[in-house]
This record gives C-alpha cells, sequence and structure tokens, in this order.
C-alpha cells in the first residue's frame, strides 16, 4: 500500500503564531514551534570560551561577559565574539597589515564595544509569545 505525502511550500512566512501551525498532520502529529530558549549564566561564559577557543584572551573574564549579554541567544554571542576578534585586525592600517604585523590580542573593550554594537536578536516579547505557546499547547 502506497502512503500518501503532502508537501507544503511556503513563499513568505510570518512570524506571528497561527492556527496553521496548531493544525494536526495527517497521523494525529500536531506541528509546534520548538521552545526559544536562551542561554543562561551558566552557559554563557562557557560560549565565549567556544567561539574564541585559540586566542590569548587570559586578561578576559567570560563571566563579567555573561552578566553583560543576558537576553543574548547563542547566535548573538557568537557575533560579539566575532566582532570583538575582528577589532584588533580593523585597527590596523594597511601598511603594517602589507608588512605582515601581527594584530594586538582582543581585550576587554573589544568585546564590550561588541556588545553594544550587536543587540539581542530576541525581543522579551517573543520569549513570552513562546512561553504562552508552551503553556497552551505544549512543548515540542
Amino acid at each position: 500500500m502506497k502512503r500518501k505525502t503532502t508537501t507544503m511550500i511556503t513563499v513568505g512566512v510570518s512570524y506571528a503564531i497561527n492556527s496553521i501551525i496548531r493544525r494536526p498532520e495527517p497521523g494525529g502529529r500536531s506541528v509546534r514551534p520548538g521552545g526559544a530558549v536562551l542561554p543562561d549564566e551558566e552557559a554563557r561564559p562557557l560560549m565565549f570560551k567556544i567561539h574564541t577557543k585559540g586566542y590569548n584572551l587570559s586578561d578576559i573574564d567570560f563571566n563579567e561577559l555573561a552578566t553583560w549579554t543576558e537576553g543574548y541567544s547563542a547566535s548573538d554571542i557568537s557575533l560579539i565574539c566575532r566582532e570583538a576578534l575582528m577589532t584588533p585586525i580593523r585597527s590596523m592600517d594597511q601598511a603594517a597589515l602589507l608588512e605582515g604585523a601581527n594584530p594586538r590580542a582582543p581585550n576587554r573593550n573589544d568585546f564590550l564595544e561588541a556588545i553594544q554594537t550587536i543587540r539581542p536578536s530576541v525581543a522579551p516579547q517573543e520569549l513570552v509569545r513562546y512561553r504562552n505557546w508552551e503553556k497552551e499547547f505544549g512543548t515540542a
């Protein structure tokens, strides 16, 4: 017996949670959004360490950075690290780069400037909406 499959192609997606997401698929399964969980203060320092592995950052307090980045997603933290690690290279002039000079090590200020530049990508009201969704319909 051949199984009937249904294919849906989405051209545009609204960020609003609507009834089509709650509609059960054939077989009784429901499609639900994944949980929107942001890294906690224990996970954020580890994320900074992972994204800066191989760099000499002995003067950086990753716990302090974790405090400054409450409400940031894992992707946001990755962008902060990338921005902070590129700052020393951007501060060099072209002549020094052409001569093969090594850039200075990233410092605390590079990370704080990156945190000011890169804002959290998940709005607090979005988290409330996801939590309300999970309360009403359960988790995925």
